[in-house]
């Protein structure tokens, strides 16, 4: 009697060689999977393409799914070439109803959503688009800036303004003076030494209370202006726009207010002799003198926010405290003579403060670097902005009476974006945050008029001005940015609303602290070059020259018989920004914080993010993995959902983005070994067995399948020698959550890989279509297929329902050459039966033999002649509940040992 082999069928593997494969190995397993031990048939996907609201002609393109709990919109790009036009369109019942329309070369790059924004990122733009009663709302690529300018006025009469006292008489002595205080600049200096060395001394004590006297004079003059609205002291004024969650874009650089002096105080020492009989007395009074005051008023020349109303809350107006030198409460340093004194009249004597060494333009320096904390003194909804365009005075905003109330309001946050556009490759949302990378960034343009701005000089005559900043870019490259004004034009005028007093002043910002250069445009050829320096304490960069000095006063160095047309040429304002990770603020797809602003070390591939923590630990929970080029980055969140740290895991780099693809515990991904999948920190390769030698079928099996009624259609599939690695470096992955399988989609093949994680087994797919990309549709899994160029869209989900009718796709399986437990021994089998639960007759195989494992010849009758290796070719034609347990194959050997 023969020997029986039970043969339990598995997935492919091409891995070992054949003649180190155990029996049941696979070489080809087409449309049927294994499940639970069995092989079962792929259920035909649902062609869910008339659900979705498709148009039967609609070409094959980009598309994504808006899903939210209460609605699911398919969005898709519609080329047409004829107008030259991209459009981003919504499709409704058959129709496509447009969202925007953009340039033909304006590519389209990711599309994602947060609750019911559509946010498109593009060539050129970040987009964004609102489904509100039914339908979409284009909003536009940037939420819309406002101009607002700011202007000061000189005052000309002003009361309180100077303040005396007089200091007590010093010593007197016949016929002669002997000051042994007064106002004795020698005498001064002494104190001042004795001050700082510790020494105390009655000149000391007395130093010390003319201190006292001359700040508490100045504090009393200085309140009383600002109760007249008027201010004595330079300022710095910003403006942001504060959206619906509370969070603020669009921080202005800081523009200067009351520039033009250096020194908003000046105590001068007044000394004269009063004869008394024959006496002679010295006599000294301190003048106190504020500069000259100025009022203040911000006005808003245009802003259209129509669109933008449910985004954009109020726009608010932020001051620093004020700028001071000498500092408030600052030390006497000294007496500088400014007259001669006359033996019998007035003389005058500068009161000089301490600067800590530094040169009065040093210690100005610092005094404005110092102020980075800005405060809200107004704020104007956008119903509200008329008060702004009737002109704000300033002196009426919260907080305005003393320094003390103005630091009590709400400060303003730095922010890193403020008017640089972010233009990513990758989108991706992680607990209601966008989150972006691998692209580029458009650098900002500066602001649309004159940044420093005066007319405490009067006289001046009003002058306009170009501006070329230089960045020493991170991708290498040297970018110049010339600020445009509000309507596009180069030359910056001094106001849009009335006033010929505005010269600018030496000090200019811009919102890049990376900027090292201003050229600015003089006329008539003439340029001067300022170097720029990183702002210590903001995300911005300043030139600074005395805030008395004009820009033709500057000693900087001036290049001239520039051209206009080289001076505004040559502009290139984008900056590869590849490998960079922002996110956003939560459930505010418009808001990217300096918090969540991520420099990695090399280029960003992809983002994925795993919805369970690491399995050590070691990472935090709900980590976001950021695959580069030079490898894999974790992301640990904090309890608000930011991102605090960042770590690397492994050195393996993903060479198809396309194919991260995130599976609730973990995400697959594609290297150059293969398949892998990533699970906490550990990374597993889910395809070591597939890149071997790849099958080739028989020509014999062919002939036989090509008789067979729809089973010739599966040939191609079966004959494709694309090599695995090859098939998924150039794949998409969709993922079937139901039924634990990863479909690997290739475009221009009408074949896709699956691997079933539950089995850990790979196997292959065939509709007859060619698939060509996933869409964002988890749980399901929709892909988007190509029917002779029209679109389709399918549902490879797992979905056995028994209450309708439900279609399985006819299978094939090669299995790998077995040699029934015997090798190198001749066997002829006797019979063959595959095991199972299946209808007559839905089961045929095609038996092939060999001697070498290379050349298979068919096996037409039982019984026949002997051979050392056999490999089956199953054709299955099952219901979908049908299934294939094992194979029993009968055989009797021929052993060359004993007689015949």
């Amino acid at each position: 009697m023969g020997k029986i082999n039970r043969i339990q069928l598995r997935g492919i593997s091409r891995t070992p060689s054949d003649r180190m494969t155990d029996d049941g190995g696979v070489a080809e397993s087409l449309n049927v999977q294994l499940m639970d031990g069995e092989v079962a048939p792929m259920i035909e996907p649902e062609d869910v393409t008339e659900g979705m609201g498709l148009p039967d002609e609609w070409p094959v393109g980009k598309m994504f799914i808006h899903k939210t709990s209460s609605y699911e919109n398919l969005i898709a790009v519609e080329v047409d070439a004829a107008e030259d036009i991209n459009r981003i369109v919504y499709i409704k019942k058959g129709q496509a109803v447009t969202i925007l329309e953009m340039g033909y070369r304006e590519e389209v790059r990711d599309i994602v959503s947060v609750g019911n924004t559509l946010i498109i990122a593009t060539s050129e733009h970040m987009r964004y688009a609102l489904f509100v009663n039914g339908a979409y709302k284009y909003l536009g690529e940037r939420i819309p800036e406002p101009q607002i300018e700011f202007r000061t006025n000189g005052v000309v009469e002003e009361k309180n303004r100077t303040a005396d006292f007089d200091l007590a008489p010093f010593g007197t002595e016949f016929g002669n003076v002997t000051p042994i205080y007064g106002l004795d600049p020698s005498a001064w200096e002494q104190a001042v030494r004795d001050i700082r060395s510790g020494v105390e001394t009655d000149d000391t004590k007395e130093l010390l209370g003319i201190q006292a006297k001359i700040w508490e004079r100045a504090n009393k003059l200085e309140i009383e202006s600002r109760r007249n609205g008027i201010f004595t002291r330079p300022m710095l004024v910003r403006y942001a726009i504060e959206l619906y969650d509370g969070t603020y874009i669009y921080q202005s650089v800081p523009v200067i207010l009351g520039a033009g002096h250096d020194k908003w105080l000046e105590a001068i020492g007044r000394g004269n002799y009063i004869e008394v009989g024959d006496l002679k007395e010295f006599y000294s009074r301190i003048h106190i003198e504020l500069n000259k005051g100025y009022k203040a008023v911000a006005k808003l020349i245009t802003w259209d926010t129509s669109g933008w109303e449910d985004i954009i809350k109020r726009v608010s107006l932020f001051l620093s405290t004020d700028i001071s030198y000498p500092a408030v409460n600052a030390n006497i340093s000294g007496l500088s003579v400014i007259e001669e004194i006359d033996q019998f009249g007035d003389f005058k004597c500068a009161v000089d403060f301490f600067n800590k060494g530094k040169t009065d333009l040093q210690a100005m320096e610092d005094e404005i670097l110092s102020k980075s904390n800005f405060y809200k003194i107004a704020s104007f909804s956008t119903s509200e902005v008329s008060k702004l365009e009737d002109g704000y005075d300033i002196r009426e905003g919260e907080g305005m009476l003393s320094q003390d109330t103005l630091v009590t309001q709400e400060r303003l946050p730095d922010y890193e974006q403020s008017g640089t556009e972010i233009l990513p490759s990758k989108l991706s949302v992680f607990n209601g945050r966008v989150l972006a990378a691998g692209g580029e960034r458009r650098l900002p343009n500066g602001y649309g008029f004159l940044q420093s701005t005066n007319v405490i000089a009067e006289g001046q005559a009003s002058k306009a001005y170009a501006f070329a900043f230089f960045i020493s870019g991170s991708d290498g490259v040297r970018h110049k940015i010339v600020t445009k004004g509000w309507e596009g034009d180069e030359m910056l005028q001094p106001y849009s609303f009335g006033g010929s007093f505005a010269l600018p002043y030496g000090l200019i910002f811009f919102p890049d602290s990376r900027c090292n250069l201003v050229s600015i445009w003089l006329g008539g050829g003439d340029v001067a070059d300022i170097e720029m320096k990183p702002h210590p304490l903001m995300n911005c960069s300043y030139a600074f020259w005395g805030l008395s000095k004009t820009i033709e006063e500057n000693n900087g160095a001036s290049a001239a018989d520039v051209t206009w047309a080289n001076f505004i040429g040559n502009e290139n304002r984008i900056e590869k920004d590849t490998q960079r990770l922002y996110q956003s603020q939560v459930n505010n797809p418009f808001y990217f914080p300096l918090s969540g602003n991520y420099m990695l070390q090399s280029n960003v591939i992809g983002i994925a993010v795993a919805n369970t923590a690491l399995s050590q630990g070691q990472f935090g929970q709900f980590p976001l993995y950021v695959f580069t080029s030079e490898g894999i980055w974790a992301m640990e969140t904090g309890t608000d959902g930011s991102f605090v740290s960042q770590k690397p895991l492994s050195r393996e780099v993903c060479v198809n983005p396309d194919s991260i693809t995130p599976i609730d515990q973990a995400v697959i991904f594609v290297t150059d070994k293969g398949v892998a999948h990533l699970q906490g920190s550990q990374i597993t390769e889910l395809s070591p067995n597939m890149n071997g030698r790849h099958y080739m079928i028989e020509e014999g099996a062919k002939v036989i399948i090509n008789g067979q009624d729809f089973f010739s259609d599966l040939l191609p599939s079966l004959s494709d020698n694309t090599p695995f690695l090859a098939f998924v470096k150039s794949a998409s992955v969709a993922y079937d959550y139901p039924g634990r399988r990863i479909f690997f989609i290739k475009r221009d093949e009408k074949y896709q890989y699956v691997y079933k994680l539950d089995t850990r087994t790979w196997h292959k797919m065939t509709t007859g279509m060619e698939m060509v990309s996933s869409l964002n549709s988890y749980p399901e899994a929709l892909v988007q297929a190509s029917n002779a160029g029209r679109a389709r869209i399918l549902n490879l989900s797992t979905i056995l329902d028994t209450s309708k009718k439900q279609y399985a796709e006819r299978g094939v399986i090669a299995t790998r050459p077995f040699d029934l437990g015997e090798p190198d021994v001749y066997k002829t089998i006797t019979d063959v039966r595959v095991r199972g639960q299946f209808a007559k007759g839905a089961v045929k195989f095609i038996l092939l033999g060999s001697n070498d494992g290379i050349n298979f010849a068919t096996v037409n009758t039982l019984r026949g002649r002997a051979w050392k290796l056999f490999r089956m070719i199953i054709l299955a034609d099952l219901e979908p509940t049908e299934r294939i347990s094992w194979v029993d194959v009968m055989y009797d050997a021929k052993f060359t040992n004993k007689l015949r």
